[in-house]
């Protein structure tokens, strides 16, 4: 073999492997030659990792059970009982005329109070109203005033006798169907008096409240109660306790308890209202009245007077 022809096969082989490694991939421009920086430049892939798709899986997942378990929650308490307690404002006037209101009160509804007169009983009712889908009993409709102290976690409730008034009822315990209402009225000034007793120069907070069976009590809304500075006694803004709105709401009380002479209580009213503008002893309204009824204990008369001529600044209903 010549010499001369090795030394020149040697550089032709080395430029043989040179040009092989050259990517064989090279990208093309927009004619088609070979663009030598792109060909430098790695090729990026384009395939999620799959840790990446494990995490987006479990997330996924996991939103989906937290999903169905609020939609399981949601229809356990749709399939139960359900209650919306609320706390409206009721008066009724010597006339026996009826008057209602919103949760909150006649402060701005006062326009619809001009047709009930002046002489009139200011009522709590409680209205209970079952919006689940299955049947519960009801017991305990009363008035809620709070708990006695901060640090205490018991809350301090009251009832009395229930006004049988309108759809209301006096029993104790109630059943309530899929969709239906009860409503219970209570004097309302007889309540809070009791309860200015216990907290005496406070501000009375009043909420309405109901106890399932079997359940925690359930209350009205807390921005839709009653708030009593000390010294207030009337529902209504416009008309504050005058003395013959004391004289008329202690006559209905002392015969609301007996069924005979409750339906005579606007009759009566209006005999002894007519005397006391008169100025006429106690003795002579009541011979006026029992010559209409026929009947009526003295001593009713003579609360009634004594609730007239009481103080305004006087807790004692007959005066002394």
């Amino acid at each position: 073999m010549n010499i001369a022809n090795c030394a020149v096969l040697v550089p032709a082989w080395h430029l043989t492997a040179q040009r092989e490694v050259v990517p064989t991939r090279a990208r093309r421009g927009r004619r088609g030659r070979c663009n030598p920086a792109l060909a430098k430049r790695p090729c990026q892939s384009h395939h999620v990792k799959s840790d990446d798709l494990a995490l987006r899986v479990a997330i996924a997942s996991a939103g989906f059970s937290a999903g169905a378990l609020v939609w399981q929650l949601c229809l356990y308490r749709l399939s139960g009982a359900r209650l919306i307690v609320r706390l409206l404002p009721v008066v009724q006037d010597a006339a026996l005329v009826v008057g209602t209101g919103p949760d909150r009160g006649w402060e701005r509804v006062r326009d619809h109070l001009s047709t009930l007169e002046e002489c009139a009983i200011d009522l709590a009712e409680v209205r209970v109203t079952n919006v689940g889908r299955s049947p519960v009993s009801v017991s305990d409709l009363s008035l809620d005033f709070g708990r006695a102290a901060r640090w205490r976690k018991g809350r301090m409730t009251m009832r009395g006798f229930p006004v049988a008034l309108l759809d209301g009822t006096t029993e104790t315990v109630i059943r309530l169907d899929a969709g239906s209402t009860t409503s219970q009225y209570f004097d309302l000034w007889t309540l809070v008096d009791a309860m200015r007793e216990k907290k005496p120069g406070k501000t009375i907070d009043v909420r309405a409240s109901a106890v399932p069976a079997g359940r925690r009590p359930q209350r009205s809304r807390r921005r839709a109660r009653w708030r009593f500075e000390p010294g207030r006694r009337s529902l209504r803004p416009d008309y504050p306790e005058t003395s013959a709105v004391r004289a008329y709401r202690e006559l209905w009380r002392l015969n609301r308890a007996d069924e005979g002479r409750a339906s005579f209580t606007s009759t009566v009213w209006s005999v002894i209202y007519a005397g006391l503008k008169r100025g006429d002893s106690v003795d002579l309204i009541a011979e006026q009245v029992e010559s209409v009824l026929g009947t009526m204990s003295s001593w009713i008369v003579t609360r009634v007077v004594a609730a007239y001529e009481q103080s305004p600044d006087s807790d004692d209903p007959t005066g002394g």
